[in-house]
């Protein structure tokens, strides 16, 4: 039917033009100047596996839902809002409680 095309040629989903390592810095600045807590380089690299592999996950089932017709919703928000929440287990109570719930990626 005519609006299947349309469809197709919409606008690339968001993961293809992240930039998931300079995505996950920005995100780690931002939430360590709110905490002033700073993250340890191995959780740091722990979080950035998990962001990489979370990207390839998401396009996955992206490709997947589209080559079988089925409707794909992904957002980018969702993604980043799972990472902060990922960044946030490694960030000891104290440090988050100084973080305004305005600067958390859900109030973007």
């Amino acid at each position: 039917e005519g609006g299947h095309m349309v469809a197709r040629l919409g606008k690339a989903p968001w993961f293809e033009s992240f930039d998931v390592d300079a995505e996950v810095e920005e995100l780690l600045a931002h939430i360590q100047r709110c905490t002033g807590f700073a993250l340890p380089e191995r959780q740091r690299d722990v979080i950035m596996t998990h962001a990489r592999a979370k990207l390839d996950r998401t396009r996955h089932a992206y490709l997947e839902a589209k080559a079988a017709g089925k409707p794909v919703s992904t957002s980018r928000r969702a993604y980043l809002t799972d990472l902060q929440d990922t960044i946030f287990m490694a960030i000891p109570e104290e440090n988050l409680a100084r973080m305004p719930l305005s600067d958390q990626v859900l109030n973007d």
